[in-house]
């Protein structure tokens, strides 16, 4: 499959990455060779990669998106904006699935600043946020950065 088809939710077109980056965007839903080689690279090299490997958190019943996930985290000082162009969006499962399995495994410094689309799907949802519980992710995540800040602040 090409990789501008496959990567067509990203928020910018895999053609502005540059070629020698490519070996590391997974080819499909059980590439997980790919997601080894990811696990080798650093937050740095992994930042240009991003706006793509959000997408295989779409639907956590791929084979790869769990193990994405830790691949997201772990580039934690530069996965939050990302995150954020996906909270910003319309794709409810997405936006779900970036709050349960990214963003409440990160630090509270990392995630403090997206509190007010946070604040925003768990109190004025939209029909669809609520129908995929994105509305009581949010609310988990809200009640995390309060627990943990109350924590930080002992």
């Amino acid at each position: 499959m090409k990789l501008e088809k496959l990567y067509h939710d990203s928020r910018i077109s895999v053609n502005q990455l540059p070629k020698g980056l490519w070996v590391y965007l997974p080819r499909s839903k059980s590439d997980n060779e790919t997601v080894e080689r990811l696990r080798a690279l650093s937050k740095e090299e992994i930042k240009p990669l991003l706006p793509f490997l959000l997408s295989w958190v779409q639907d956590m019943n791929w084979p790869i998106s769990s193990a994405m996930s830790g691949v997201l985290v772990s580039a934690e000082d530069y996965v939050v904006p990302e995150v954020e162009w996906v909270l910003s969006g319309k794709d409810d499962i997405w936006k779900a699935n970036c709050i349960r399995c990214v963003l409440l495994d990160l630090r509270i410094d990392y995630i403090i600043h997206l509190l007010p689309i946070l604040k925003r799907i768990a109190h004025r949802p939209t029909e669809g946020e609520k129908e995929e519980e994105a509305d009581d992710d949010a609310k988990a995540c809200i009640e995390y950065i309060e627990k943990e800040g109350a924590n930080q602040a002992r």
